[in-house]
């Protein structure tokens, strides 16, 4: 049995990002996950509830937040589905291969952080009525995903470190558990990396309304948008699926041509931390992914 796989919820709640400029109402979102797998693992997961196919990520998502926009797969290895799945249905699929087991680089957060803005960009030049949804996914999509949502929510937002781990867990509905990844965080964010910014009202539980009316009165980093945390019940780790935030849909605007190059510097950063050898986790497939995270 694939028993370490399976001791994970599917997918989490919605982490709310504070809006980039240019962005709509609805802003941003990150939604972490463990890695959908395609049908030919079936015969090693009898129970067919906990199977967790790519379609069942981009469905889930569309009923209970809004449209995938894009999915960030930090897998080492390309074996457990098909990129072209998530292509095919009009989701931009990002593949940046990060070695489980050890701490990612400072080059790797970077790497990350400079992916994501990108997608929101790109989301907003497409003029999309939608907000931008983000999928965020590892082997079991808890440690090297954790450590990477928490990193940009401490670069983007400004976030204690602390308030990063407890938003994260909050909205995974598992910690991160891995003592070397904690230990990489504390030693890049027990002090600060980056000049004081203003605080982002989201980190705080302060509500939408609230919230944009005090951003509005701030004043904004010239660069790109902070992140934050948006509200939802913390996930259980029994079910499934944790849930998700309703999101109203606007009127239609005219759909602008879509950038479809990716920034040379995402490409170029993306490039010097994606190695795919996929060693550590070729075994995975072979022991039930319990050397994944």
């Amino acid at each position: 049995m694939i028993t370490g796989w399976l001791r994970y919820t599917k997918v989490g709640t919605p982490i709310r990002l504070l809006r980039m400029q240019g962005e709509g109402r609805d802003g941003a979102f990150m939604v972490p996950h463990k890695v959908p797998l395609k049908k030919t693992f079936d015969q090693a997961i009898p129970a067919y509830d906990d199977r967790f196919y790519p379609a069942d990520l981009i469905k889930h998502m569309a009923s209970s937040v809004a449209p995938l926009s894009a999915i960030i797969d930090l897998c080492d290895t390309k074996r457990y589905y098909d990129a072209c799945t998530f292509e095919d249905s009009g989701v931009k699929h990002h593949k940046m291969a990060v070695k489980g087991r050890e701490t990612p680089s400072r080059g790797d957060t970077e790497a990350f952080c400079v992916m994501v803005d990108s997608i929101r960009r790109d989301w907003t030049a497409s003029n999309s009525p939608s907000p931008c949804v983000i999928a965020i996914h590892c082997t079991h999509g808890v440690n090297r995903t954790g450590y990477f949502v928490v990193s940009y929510l401490c670069l983007r937002c400004n976030m204690t470190l602390d308030n990063a781990l407890s938003t994260f867990e909050q909205h995974r509905g598992h910690p991160i558990h891995r003592d070397y990844l904690l230990e990489g965080l504390r030693a890049n964010f027990s002090t600060r990396l980056m000049p004081p910014i203003a605080p982002a009202p989201f980190c705080y539980g302060l509500s939408q309304s609230t919230a944009d009316s005090t951003a509005a009165s701030q004043p904004q980093p010239a660069s790109s948008g902070t992140a934050a945390a948006g509200s939802g019940a913390a996930p259980t780790p029994s079910s499934n699926y944790a849930g998700g935030v309703s999101i109203k849909k606007k009127k239609s605007r005219k759909r602008g041509s879509s950038n479809k190059t990716e920034d040379s510097a995402v490409a170029a950063a993306a490039a010097a931390a994606a190695v795919d050898g996929g060693e550590e986790e070729k075994a995975l497939v072979e022991v039930g992914f319990g050397a994944g995270e």
